[in-house]
């Protein structure tokens, strides 16, 4: 997971395109104040729909949805919804803050994407015209649907691209109505030096700004790839060093797995897991999954799982546990998964982790059951055992007895 600041991404896109059109005015020897204010406020509003749609929180984060995806209820189909306002009608059905979520996201679609008719209509004739303004508009929200599936966790929805366009055609009917009113007050000349009436070469204008943006966007990227990531070829200790801020000596055990390692590292509170993942070009990422640790000088166990493939709609959801804590006087864990065991020693008055060592798949109704309350020790038992096999009970799952 990449993340990287759109505010900074967008001050910088804001200080490039002022260099150009500064270019392009001494290029030209002459300048129209009016419409290069238009064409910033403009700029800037595009970045703002960036920031709200995509960049949201002033962060955008890659994401693989083919990969993903599994971790949503429904599978790949439940981030994508291309029933027109039935998510619409199901959210305001649901509750009464249910009914103020779906009309507050209606309104917002709506209101995002007004400046982008009135724009549009104002500095391009060619768009003066409701059909292109609605084309605009659809194809506009159609693209930031599409790119939302790679980025953050939103989800695509045909509601949003629906009201997104409406929203473009509220902004076309608020310039017919400024440039009638302007015309009975006799500023319509003014307006009309705003506007390119050129009816060539739009798109090349218009790309000029996306452009700056995207590469903008790609250079901070790659800054914040090698910035952000770790390459094999650091040790592992070296690698929890960069990732995890910490000195090496607070890294009691390493477990590499699945292509990800895991580290049991020491902290003010405890002792913690951290997970570094592979990500691309043989380097490797903070996964930024959030562990509970074990307090100091506190016997007893934790039990998180790790995830291949988990979607309640997917009858193979594969994952394997992981197990971490202080040992008090057993002398080895023992796991197991509907009838596959598995035992490794661990030491006595020590902090220790175990995983278990292949992905085991779980049904819905499994699944169910590991996340419920009730016993699942038909599923999953945990047991530590001294040297002769006997059973040591002094070793407790600390989330059971703090839960």
């Amino acid at each position: 997971m990449i993340e990287n600041n759109f505010i900074i991404v967008s001050l910088i896109s804001i200080f490039i395109w002022i260099i150009f059109r500064i270019s392009i005015i001494m290029k030209n020897k002459k300048v129209n104040i009016c419409r290069e204010i238009v064409l910033l406020l403009f700029y800037i509003y595009f970045l703002w729909l960036l920031l709200l749609t995509i960049f949201k929180g002033g962060f955008i984060t890659l994401r693989n949805p083919f990969k993903e995806y599994m971790y949503n209820e429904y599978g790949l189909i439940g981030i994508i919804n291309i029933v027109p306002i039935k998510e619409t009608i199901v959210t305001f059905m649901h509750s009464e803050a249910g009914a103020m979520n779906s009309m507050r996201n209606v309104i917002g679609n709506i209101i995002a994407f007004v400046p982008l008719g009135f724009f549009i209509s104002l500095l391009f004739e060619k768009f003066n015209n409701y059909k292109k303004v609605l084309k605009v508009g659809f194809l506009s929200s159609l693209a930031i649907e599409i790119t939302q599936l790679f980025v953050g966790y939103n989800v695509c929805d045909i509601d949003d691209i629906i009201y997104n366009t409406l929203g473009v055609l509220v902004g076309f009917i608020c310039f017919k109505t400024f440039e009638m009113i302007t015309s009975k007050i006799n500023l319509k000349e003014k307006i009309d030096k705003i506007r390119d009436f050129e009816t060539n070469n739009i798109f090349k204008k218009v790309i000029k700004g996306i452009l700056i943006v995207s590469v903008v966007i790609l250079i901070s990227y790659m800054y914040a790839f090698y910035d952000q990531t770790m390459p094999s070829n650091l040790n592992d200790k070296d690698m929890a060093k960069e990732a995890f801020n910490c000195n090496i000596d607070d890294v009691l055990q390493i477990k590499e797995f699945n292509e990800n390692k895991f580290y049991l590292i020491r902290n003010e509170f405890g002792v913690e897991v951290k997970q570094i993942n592979k990500f691309v070009m043989d380097r490797y990422v903070d996964s930024r999954m959030g562990y509970s640790y074990i307090e100091n000088n506190k016997y007893g166990y934790r039990e998180e799982w790790i995830y291949e493939n988990v979607n309640s709609a997917n009858e193979d959801n594969k994952m394997s546990p992981i197990i971490y804590g202080k040992n008090k006087n057993a002398d080895k864990i023992l796991i197991n998964i509907k009838g596959e065991k598995f035992e490794q020693k661990i030491n006595k008055n020590d902090y220790f982790m175990v995983i278990y060592p292949e992905m085991i798949s779980f049904n819905e109704i499994e699944l169910n059951q590991i996340y419920s309350d009730e016993s699942n020790e038909n599923i999953m038992s945990i047991k530590f055992l001294d040297d002769n096999g006997k059973e040591i009970s002094t070793i407790n799952n600390l989330d059971e007895i703090e839960g």
